[in-house]
């Protein structure tokens, strides 16, 4: 791959120069001058006062425009040529290359071509000046002619030989965060609008008052809440700690008015204002006309099928039928997917109302929980996939994908969460349990600190090939059964909550396209309780590897965030393969485990770290994949959240950078990327006072001011420029 990379750089440079020559040929030809190569001038033995010297001076001028008219159809011909192959060799990489790199690719191609286009102009210019003051006349451009000799020009044979200076429209032009797979191109409108991100919010056009009077209601109703309970000191804010106090539906009941004078005065006066409010006849829109008719267009596309990649801010636009006959191949697979002649959704919900009365029998659950937990008005749960681009395609030239079971809904949806809320303390018990970065980053700081590492150390990352529904089920549901028969009250029953789980587990049916599927094998991903039942899981599976090797045997340091393990390694590379192999043969073709080892260098979530004199240092690392497709800021967001994304990275970078010259660089790099978003200095520039923190007590936690729980947010779906209602 590397080599057609070179290769297309190289085709591209002749490209543009041949471009460059025919252009500077047509140029002079235009002013009726020629350059030295192509001007055959008369011999010194010959004088003006020669008898035939007119008719050989017209001779050799005709003969050097002759001359200069074939050079042009040479590089005509070259030219095509060479956009031939250039559309070769872009072909080859985009089906040979994952999407993301590709586009990558065809950005910095552009760059190096704008670039190279400069230089050569720049050069093209100097050599007409001279040639000018030789032939003693003053260059015209044939730009500045173009109309006056509009008809007169097909006469020219020379200016009929041009290639349009226009881009060709068989280059690929891919914009920053879309991917079309579809069989048909985008218009520029709707490259633009895709191009502006996931989570780019356009403005409201019309200001809808019943929803902006149902904010301010739940508004006035927190206030009331926040006086009524203020003598209790409670806050109404606060995440119940227990299950009995999280699992209820949620209380409609507002205090009554009148107990607070203030408190009433400051709610008329905004209800008031509300009322007289009159919104603006205009409003200044963050998309263009084009942009606007685009996203009418899309919605009604029925062939089209547009994702977000998966590991990715972009948009991937697929036709339905490849996206369709992909998915379906995927639930092909009986090993995984039972399909079923019916919706058995109703069946679920049943067994739901079995489990919870059985509880509610026991007095394991009150009758509000049983409620909370009692499934009604559901849908069934939907099947979709995630393309991933950062992955070569397939044989077909189809991207691979990622299964999702969206349970949004779905009878399991809370009795999901609800097996959640018990096996999740004990996943973060587990002595691999990692829960970010900046936990990696201490532990990092506590190594560093004991002192250096034994010689020969090596790094490792260890990567579980699909987790979720690769997961043995009678490893899984072991793990959670040992993960509950620990805990200090055991209510509900363990074996409740088994029964919950097994729910969860063996009744995930799910439609796509018209069909019903279950899954049989693993868990999918989606549902509430998939990563702590498989990160357990992953614990019994760990204990059960150690239990096979011996102490010379196990890694010096293990650490796992989900499925991404890293760790250090004292034993030399021959020791780590079979390590490796001891774990690969405990569960054959289910559980398969790919790694990565060096004596440098290692690459794990965000960090990039390095061995250096036995210490471990860290750096950003960002995928090749990675656009940086932040926030725009013409999105309809409010300025807090666009200064808090702004903070949030430089705040990253400052905690994860161990090398003060590459925090700089990097901070360098965050600056330039914001300004292409469109943030301006004022927003970036104040953010980037972490610069001055330590990042040791940013690691510790400390600076941090206590702030007090906002008792009582404004929430409003209709934000900034379309209305003004001035301090409250």
């Amino acid at each position: 791959m590397t080599n057609f990379r070179s290769k297309v750089y190289k085709t591209v440079d002749k490209l543009l120069a041949a471009e460059s020559h025919i252009g500077f040929l047509r140029t002079c030809a235009f002013n009726n001058m020629f350059p030295n190569a192509c001007h055959f001038q008369a011999n010194t033995i010959f004088s003006q006062e020669y008898s035939r010297w007119e008719d050989w001076h017209k001779t050799l001028s005709n003969t050097s425009k002759v001359l200069v008219e074939h050079t042009i159809h040479f590089l005509k011909d070259k030219i095509n040529f060479l956009r031939q192959e250039k559309k070769f060799l872009l072909r080859s990489l985009k089906r040979n290359s994952p999407q993301i790199e590709f586009q990558n690719l065809v950005l910095r191609l552009k760059e190096h071509s704008n670039r190279l286009r400069e230089i050569l102009k720049e050069k093209k210019q100097i050599k007409l000046e001279k040639l000018c003051r030789r032939w003693n006349i003053s260059l015209v451009l044939r730009s500045e002619r173009k109309k006056k000799t509009r008809c007169r020009r097909r006469k020219v044979g020379l200016s009929t030989l041009d290639p349009p200076e226009t881009p060709n429209p068989a280059d690929p032009v891919v914009p920053v965060g879309v991917v079309n797979h579809s069989s048909e191109p985008l218009t520029p409108d709707e490259l633009s609008l895709l191009s502006k991100g996931l989570k780019f919010c356009p403005v409201p056009l019309k200001l809808e008052k019943l929803s902006l009077q149902q904010d301010f209601d739940a508004f006035f109703r927190r206030l009331r809440l926040c006086e009524y309970f203020s003598g209790d000191g409670a806050d109404i804010s606060c995440d119940p700690d227990t299950f009995d106090q999280k699992f209820k539906d949620k209380s409609t009941w507002t205090p009554p008015t009148g107990r607070d004078p203030h408190l009433e005065s400051f709610i008329h006066a905004v209800q008031k204002e509300i009322d007289e409010f009159i919104p603006r006849k205009f409003v200044k829109d963050n998309l263009t006309k084009g942009e606007r008719k685009a996203l009418a267009k899309l919605k009604q596309r029925s062939d089209l099928v547009i994702k977000p990649e998966d590991k990715g801010p972009a948009f991937v636009v697929q036709d339905r039928s490849d996206y369709i006959e992909t998915a379906s191949e995927k639930l092909s697979n009986k090993n995984v997917y039972l399909e079923s002649e019916r919706d058995l959704t109703w069946d679920t919900e049943e067994h739901v109302r079995e489990v919870v009365q059985s509880m509610l029998a026991a007095g394991e659950i009150d009758e509000e929980v049983a409620q909370y937990l009692t499934p009604s008005d559901t849908k069934t749960s939907r099947f979709y996939t995630l393309p991933k681009t950062h992955k070569a395609a397939d044989a077909k030239g189809r991207l691979k994908t990622r299964p999702v079971i969206s349970g949004s809904g779905s009878p399991i949806e809370r009795l999901s969460e609800f097996v959640d809320f018990f096996i999740d303390p004990a996943m973060q018990n587990l002595n691999s349990y990692i829960t970010d970065t900046k936990h990696v980053l201490n532990i990092i700081r506590e190594i560093n600190d004991s002192g250096p590492l034994p010689q020969g150390t090596l790094m490792f990352t260890i990567d579980v090939k699909s987790m979720y529904p690769s997961m043995p089920r009678s490893l899984g549901v072991e793990a959670v059964k040992r993960a509950l028969e620990g805990r200090e009250t055991k209510i509900p029953s363990t074996e409740n909550i088994l029964r919950c789980l097994d729910i969860c587990l063996m009744e995930n049916n799910f439609e796509f396209n018209g069909r019903h599927f279950t899954q049989i094998h693993g868990t999918s991903i989606g549902p509430k309780m998939a990563p702590g039942y498989a990160c357990l899981g992953m614990g019994l599976f760990e204990e059960e590897l150690k239990s096979k090797l011996n102490p010379n045997q196990q890694p010096f340091k293990w650490y796992r965030y989900i499925d991404d393990i890293w760790g250090l390694w004292t034993q030399g590379e021959e020791e780590f393969l079979v390590f490796v192999n001891v774990m690969n043969s405990l569960y054959p073709g289910v559980l398969e485990f790919t790694y990565e080892l060096s004596d440098s260098e290692v690459c794990f979530l965000d960090l990039r770290i390095k061995l250096e004199g036995g210490l471990l240092a860290t750096d950003l690392y960002t995928k090749p994949s990675n656009l940086n497709l932040y926030l725009h800021y013409d999105s309809y967001h409010s300025n807090c959240t666009k200064k808090g994304i702004v903070f949030s990275q430089a705040l990253r970078i400052k905690m994860i950078c161990s090398d003060p010259e590459k925090t700089q660089q990097h901070f360098g790099k965050l600056r330039s990327t914001f300004l292409d978003r469109g943030y301006p200095s004022s927003i970036i520039d104040p953010a980037f006072w972490v610069q001055n923190l330590s990042r040791k007590d940013l690691l510790a936690g400390k600076g941090r001011k206590n702030r007090k729980p906002v008792r009582a947010p404004l929430l409003l779906l209709v934000i900034r420029d379309s209305l003004t209602l001035g301090p409250l």
